[in-house]
């Protein structure tokens, strides 16, 4: 479960002093393409960020430059729109919101993982997931994750058969599926063929995601302000 770091301010920024500091640079992708960002949001907001902008060794080595090289910017996007605007209601997709969840899982923001994974619940109740979002949250979230259990038990339960494989997948998104996740599948399944009567999709309380330690979104800041009364 992730938890603030020990330079992380639990009470929020004010608006003002969020725009007394200079942006910072962050440098993602391979490419290193640039963000410039608020560092007291991006502190308050997750615990990486909170833990390397503090640390004296990491601006010393890095030049005051943050690079996350292994995340690609198109998810990273997710994340600023979030931090900024406070929700991710702009998603367009399933696929997209698990490219979300993955980059909260990896730069600690358990708020934001909160919310994604209640958009993904209120998805995935009813609809099979696709396998690129399987195999991508297989290859990059820790095999406790509560995420990986929802697939499995999506699959398993609101999958149809072959047809809908021959509809939205294509030979290479089937031939990627992780192993883990097959074998789960196989598990949850004969599990499942023990029930009588058969098993309903459990309840969104069966799943622990993060624990939301900071007690107000940075949104409410920003969105409190432009809509002040002048």
């Amino acid at each position: 479960m992730a938890s603030p770091t020990s330079s992380q301010s639990t009470e929020p920024p004010s608006f003002a002093e969020i725009l007394a500091d200079p942006t910072i640079l962050v440098k993602v992708g391979p490419d290193a393409h640039e963000y410039h960002i608020h560092p007291r949001l991006l502190k308050y907001s997750s615990g990486y960020f909170s833990g390397a902008l503090s640390s004296p060794v990491f601006k010393e080595a890095e030049g005051g430059v943050v690079p996350l090289s292994d995340i690609d910017p198109n998810h990273f996007n997710g994340f600023v729109s979030w931090l900024y605007n406070g929700n991710t209601e702009e998603v367009g997709s399933p696929l997209d919101l698990i490219h979300w969840y993955v980059v909260a899982d990896r730069l600690l923001v358990p708020r934001m993982k909160n919310e994604v994974f209640d958009q993904l619940y209120e998805v995935h109740q009813k609809d099979p997931p696709l396998y690129e979002g399987v195999t991508f949250a297989f290859d990059n979230l820790p095999e406790t994750d509560p995420l990986l259990k929802l697939l499995v038990d999506s699959h398993c339960i609101n999958w149809t058969g072959p047809e809908i494989d021959k509809k939205y997948e294509t030979a290479s998104s089937i031939a990627d599926l992780p192993a883990s996740f097959l074998y789960r599948v196989m598990v949850e399944t004969f599990r499942i063929k023990q029930e009588s009567p058969p098993k309903e999709f459990p309840p969104q309380s069966k799943y622990t995601v993060e624990s939301a330690s900071l007690s107000t979104p940075p949104s409410s800041l920003l969105s409190s302000f432009i809509n002040a009364p002048t």
